[in-house]
C-alpha cells in the first residue's frame, strides 16, 4: 500500500488525494510539468482546490550523470526546486506545500547502485531541506529521518523504491509533521470537517430524496458543520484536492 493510498485511507471524506507520481522523472522534468501546470491555473478548476502539495524529488536527480542520464548537477536541482516551489506558492497562494527530501540509497542492493552513492543522495536531500527553509515552506526530511532507524533498509525494497514498511514510514512522518507543523494544523484530523454528516447523524429525509433543515456532524459544535436549508440528496459533495 502506497504512501498516497494510506493519505487518501486517512482523509477519507475529508480531502481527495491524487498521487501524481512519474517514475524515472527528475527535477528538470517536473519543473517543466509545473510550469504546464501554471499555464492553465488561472482556468476553470471546477469544484476542485488545492489545499496542499508535496514536492518529492531527488532520488534521479542524485544519479550520476556520467552513467545515468537522469542525474541533475546538485546546483540545478537545487534551482529546479526553488522555481518550482515558487510557481506553486504564486498560482496555489491556498495551498500549503511540503517538500520531502529523497530517502536513503542501500547501494548493498547492487540492481541501482552502479548510479548512485548514499552520500550522494544525501547532499541532494540537504538542498530540498535549504530550499524549504529558504522558501519558508514545511518539509519532511526523509533521508535524514530514515537513516536513524537502525533497520532502515528494510524500508527499500530494492535499495531505491519504498518496501511496504517504506511506504508507511513516509506516511507516518507526514502525519507527525501535520502534528507538529503550526503552518499545518489545518490538517490535524480535529481540524478537518467530515464532507457531508455521517448516516446516522442526519436530520430526517424528505420524501423527495432531499435533506430538509439543518444537519450538523457533530451537535456540539453547531454551526461549524452544518448547513441550512435543503440539500439535494444526490449532489455532488464540494471537494478539496490534494495532488502530489
Amino acid at each position: 500500500t502506497g504512501w498516497g493510498t494510506l493519505l487518501a485511507h486517512r482523509y477519507s471524506r475529508k480531502v481527495d488525494v491524487f498521487n501524481r507520481g512519474f517514475s524515472g522523472y527528475n527535477s528538470k522534468h517536473a519543473l517543466a510539468m509545473v510550469k504546464m501546470f501554471a499555464q492553465g491555473a488561472e482556468g476553470d478548476r471546477g469544484s476542485f482546490s488545492h489545499v496542499l502539495v508535496t514536492v518529492f524529488f531527488g532520488a534521479n536527480d542524485a544519479c550520476d550523470r556520467d552513467i545515468a542520464w537522469q542525474g541533475v548537477p546538485l546546483t540545478e536541482y537545487t534551482e529546479n526546486l526553488k522555481e518550482i516551489v515558487t510557481i506553486l506558492k504564486l498560482k496555489l497562494p491556498g495551498a500549503a506545500i511540503v517538500v520531502i527530501t529523497p530517502p536513503p540509497f542501500n547501494s548493498d542492493m547492487k540492481r541501482h547502485a552502479k548510479p548512485r552513492t548514499n552520500e550522494r543522495v544525501a547532499k541532494f536531500a540537504e538542498a530540498a531541506v535549504s530550499v524549504a527553509k529558504g522558501h519558508g515552506v514545511s518539509y519532511v526530511d526523509l533521508h535524514t529521518s530514515m537513516m536513524r532507524e537502525k533497520d532502515w533498509k528494510s524500508h527499500l525494497e530494492d535499495g531505491l523504491h519504498f518496501s511496504d514498511s517504506g511506504q508507511k514510514f513516509l506516511f507516518d512522518q507526514i502525519i507527525s509533521l501535520f502534528s507538529t507543523d503550526e503552518k499545518l494544523e489545518r490538517f490535524r484530523d480535529r481540524n478537518m470537517p467530515l464532507q457531508f454528516p455521517a448516516w446516522n447523524k442526519l436530520a430526517k429525509w424528505a420524501p423527495s430524496d432531499a435533506i430538509i433543515g439543518k444537519i450538523c456532524e457533530y451537535p456540539d459544535e453547531r454551526g461549524r458543520y452544518c448547513m441550512q436549508g435543503q440539500v439535494s440528496a444526490n449532489a455532488t459533495a464540494p471537494s478539496t484536492k490534494h495532488s502530489d
